[in-house]
């Protein structure tokens, strides 16, 4: 490797870094709640400001998966954002991940966790149901 090819590598590898270091992670959720027949929301927040999206399928592999269109948190937030899902299925398994991205959108991007969450049965049918509550919130790893 000669000398302008180092170079180049180096630059690549800095600007990289940079973008990197812009780029918010996970500090706290993702949570879901507000569950019913036809939706959810999907709570988080980040480190930082960036645009948070979700991923969902109705397979954990999110394969096919449909993403919301961005949020953006920032500090007038707390740097939290709360993602609407619509359009779902009545009593289907869902699976989902938070994607950020820097606040332009046009660097690196970072999927978190996958979890899932069962959308509730129609209300004009009867079904058993589980429900389910929490006074607390994982905080993530950052990724």
């Amino acid at each position: 490797m000669n000398a302008r090819h180092a170079t180049v590598l180096s630059l690549l590898a800095l600007l990289a870094s940079s973008a990197a270091a812009q780029l918010p992670s996970q500090t706290h959720g993702e949570m879901v709640g507000t569950v019913d027949h036809r939706s959810a929301w999907i709570w988080t927040r980040a480190s930082g400001t960036g645009l948070v999206s979700v991923r969902y399928a109705t397979n954990a592999a999110l394969l096919g998966a449909l993403e919301t269109p961005p949020v953006l948190a920032t500090s007038a937030g707390d740097f939290t954002a709360k993602i609407p899902l619509t359009g779902l299925q009545s009593a289907t398994r869902y699976w989902y991940a938070v994607v950020l991205a820097d606040a332009s959108g046009q660097g690196i991007r970072r999927q978190g966790f996958t979890s899932t969450f069962t959308t509730a049965p129609d209300p004009s049918t009867r079904a058993d149901v589980v429900l389910g509550f929490s006074g607390d919130c994982r905080d993530a790893a950052s990724y």
